[in-house]
């Protein structure tokens, strides 16, 4: 099992929804301009457009900048050996207005409690990295991994990810963790079957009406 682990910050894998919602809706808008002629009033909907592909544009912005910091530090610091301690699920709310007021979205972030030791003077330090989205127990196959840090010596980046060949492998050993109990806040199979249905069927309709 290989997978590559980015921080929330690195990662692209939710702007695949947003790509296929961009094309299914300048789709649905060409298709109804090319049957039912140039009308002034479905410009409203070509703009409305634009503001998916403004987020698309500032997430690969967003990824690709935090992708080449990242390289930035593993070329410019020495890395150092860590071992994970833990690895910890939080959640965070984010608020947003829609037309029916003020709405909660929770999202779950995983993070790694990492003992990190100084070569030099043998000082042990304690770091939490950066939250990821994925639940990185059932990935990573080993607690030892490389820390590096920015030019400040605050800003801390892990690689050197040891995954698992298989999901059946065994978990590295957690100290009392919370990724174990049941997480109702994450999107079940179910949904996501139901949600890539919807936009299969979407798209049928559209080019074969």
């Amino acid at each position: 099992m290989h997978k590559a682990i980015y921080t929330v910050d690195e990662d692209l894998s939710g702007v695949t929804y947003l790509i296929f919602f961009a094309i299914l809706w300048y789709s649905f808008l060409l298709r109804v301009t090319i049957t039912s002629g140039f009308q002034t009033r479905i410009l409203l909907f070509y703009a409305a457009g634009i503001l998916v592909l403004y987020q698309i544009v500032r997430r690969f912005q967003k990824a690709f900048y935090y992708r080449r910091f990242h390289r930035q530090c593993m070329q410019e610091s020495t890395p150092l050996k860590g071992r994970i301690l833990n690895i910890v699920r939080e959640y965070y709310d984010d608020y947003y207005e829609d037309s029916d007021g003020r709405r909660r979205r929770r999202q779950t972030f995983y993070f790694m409690i990492i003992e990190v030791v100084d070569p030099q003077t043998g000082a042990v330090q304690t770091i939490k990295s950066d939250p990821y989205r994925i639940p990185l127990q059932k990935y990573i196959g080993s607690p030892y991994v490389q820390v590096y840090t920015d030019r400040t010596g605050w800003k801390h980046v892990v690689d050197g990810f040891q995954l698992k060949e298989k999901r059946s492998d065994p978990d590295i050993p957690l100290e009392n963790s919370n990724v174990y109990l049941k997480d109702f806040n994450e999107p079940t199979i179910f949904i996501k079957i139901i949600t890539g249905i919807i936009f299969i069927l979407f798209f049928l309709q559209i080019f074969f009406r």
